[in-house]
C-alpha cells in the first residue's frame, strides 16, 4: 500500500510542484499575454516542432524579439501556461493548446473573437500564475505603487503564501508520505525566493533595494501589463493603474471562495491532486477557474447544461480544429476548454464532471454512427469522429 501511494506520488510530482504555488518562476518572455495565444497559430502547421524551430519562427514573426534566448523564454512561458506540450526534442500544442487554435478559428466578428482569446488567457493566468496575479491585482487595487513598494509587497506576500501553506501542509494533509513532500517543495520554493531578493544570500552581488528592483522588472512589470491586457486593470487619466470592474469581480470571487487568508489570497489544489495527496484543500476547486473568469467578465457563473445532441453538434463544428497532429482523434480536455471558453463570455461555466458523463452518454447514443472514445493515452479520454470529413 505504501508503495502503490508512493508511485502515484511520484507520477503526479510536477503537478503538484505546480499547483503548490501557482506561479511561473523567473523567465524572459513574459511580456505581452496575447503573444501566447500567437505563438499556439505559428506552432499549429509545424507540428512536431523543435525548440530550433519555434524560435526562429518567434524572431521572424515578433517584432520585438531578437535572440534566440528571448525567443526560448517565450517558449518556455507558453510551456508554463499549459499550451504546448514538449516530448523529448519535440513541440506540440497541449489540450489547451488545441482548444485555443479552435478559438482562434471560430467564424466570429474580430471583437468577439477578442473576448474569447481575452477569457482563455485570462483562465490560463489564473491556473499557472494565479497567487503572482490575484495578489499582484489585490495590492493594485490597494493603490500600492513604485517599483520598491511593488516589489518588496509582492516578495513577502509569496513568503506569507508560503507559510501558510506550510501550516495547511501540517494540519490538513492526512498522509504523512503526502505531508512530507508537500513540505519539501514548499521548503524548495522558499529557498528559491531567498536566492532570488536575499541580499544575504552568497550569490547575490547586488543590495537589497538593487534585489526587490530586479524583482520589479522581471517579475512584478510584465504582469501589470497581463492586468490591463486581460482588464483587470487599467491607467486612469493621471497614468496610474486602477481595478477595473472584472478586476474587482475577480478579487470578490476569490475571497468569497474562501482564497483570502490572512492579508493574502493563495489558491487551492485541483480537487482530484488533493484527492490523491489524502488532504482536505484549501478551498472549492472543482471547475475554479473558468468559474472565476465567467464571474469575472460578466458578474455571475451559471452551470451550463446541454443537451447531448447540442454538444454533437460543437464537437462536429469544432473538430478539425482540435483534432492531434496525425490522428482522427481530440482530447476530451480540449472540448472541454474550448466549449467553457465559448461559454464563459455569456456568464456560465461547463461542471466538468457532468461533461465527462454527458461525452459517455453522448458516446452510447451514437456507438456506430458518430465517434468512438478511447483511453489509450495519459489521464483523459479520446473521441474520434468516424464519419469526419476534412
Amino acid at each position: 500500500m505504501i508503495m502503490a501511494s508512493i508511485l502515484e506520488l511520484s507520477r503526479h510530482r510536477k503537478q503538484i510542484y505546480r499547483e503548490l504555488l501557482r506561479r511561473i518562476g523567473y523567465t524572459n518572455g513574459l511580456h505581452d499575454i496575447y503573444r501566447f495565444a500567437r505563438l499556439v497559430e505559428y506552432l499549429y502547421p509545424k507540428i512536431p516542432s523543435t525548440n530550433a524551430m519555434l524560435q526562429s519562427i518567434i524572431i521572424d514573426q515578433e517584432a520585438k524579439v531578437s535572440g534566440k534566448k528571448y525567443a526560448q523564454g517565450i517558449i518556455d512561458v507558453a510551456w508554463a501556461l499549459l499550451l504546448i506540450n514538449k516530448v523529448g526534442q519535440k513541440l506540440s500544442l497541449s489540450d489547451r493548446g488545441y482548444a485555443l487554435h479552435s478559438i482562434e478559428k471560430q467564424p466570429m466578428q474580430e471583437q468577439e473573437k477578442n473576448k474569447n482569446r481575452r477569457a482563455f488567457l485570462l483562465m490560463s493566468v489564473l491556473e499557472s500564475d494565479g497567487e503572482y496575479f490575484i495578489n499582484l491585482l489585490d495590492m493594485v487595487s490597494k493603490g500600492e505603487s513604485g517599483n520598491v513598494g511593488l516589489g518588496r509587497s509582492l516578495i513577502d506576500r509569496m513568503f506569507k503564501v508560503i507559510d501558510l501553506k506550510e501550516h495547511w501542509a501540517n494540519t490538513s494533509i492526512h498522509s504523512s508520505i503526502s505531508r512530507d513532500i508537500v513540505k519539501g517543495n514548499l521548503l524548495e520554493a522558499k529557498r528559491r525566493l531567498e536566492k532570488a531578493t536575499d541580499p544575504n544570500q552568497k550569490e547575490n552581488q547586488l543590495s537589497a533595494e538593487e534585489l526587490v528592483e530586479m524583482f520589479f522588472e522581471h517579475t512584478v512589470n510584465p504582469r501589470l501589463g497581463w492586468l490591463d491586457k486581460l482588464g483587470c486593470a487599467k491607467k486612469d487619466d493621471n497614468g496610474h493603474l486602477v481595478v477595473t470592474e472584472q478586476g474587482k469581480r475577480l478579487l470578490i470571487f476569490f475571497k468569497t471562495n474562501e482564497c483570502w487568508r490572512d492579508g493574502v489570497y493563495l489558491l487551492p489544489l485541483s480537487y482530484w491532486l488533493a484527492k490523491i495527496l489524502d488532504a482536505d484543500n484549501l478551498a472549492d476547486a472543482k471547475d475554479l477557474f473558468w468559474r472565476a473568469v465567467a464571474t469575472a467578465m460578466n458578474g455571475h457563473a451559471e452551470p451550463y447544461i446541454f443537451e447531448d445532441h447540442e454538444l454533437l453538434s460543437f464537437i462536429k463544428n469544432i473538430y478539425p480544429h482540435i483534432k492531434l497532429y496525425g490522428f482522427n482523434e481530440a482530447e476530451l480536455s480540449s472540448i472541454f476548454h474550448a466549449l467553457s471558453c465559448m461559454e464563459s463570455v455569456k456568464g456560465y461555466y461547463i461542471q466538468e464532471e457532468k461533461f465527462d458523463d454527458t461525452i459517455i452518454s453522448l458516446v452510447q447514443s451514437f456507438p456506430k454512427k458518430i465517434f468512438q472514445l478511447s483511453k489509450r493515452r495519459g489521464r483523459g479520454g479520446y473521441l474520434a469522429l468516424k464519419k469526419y470529413i476534412k
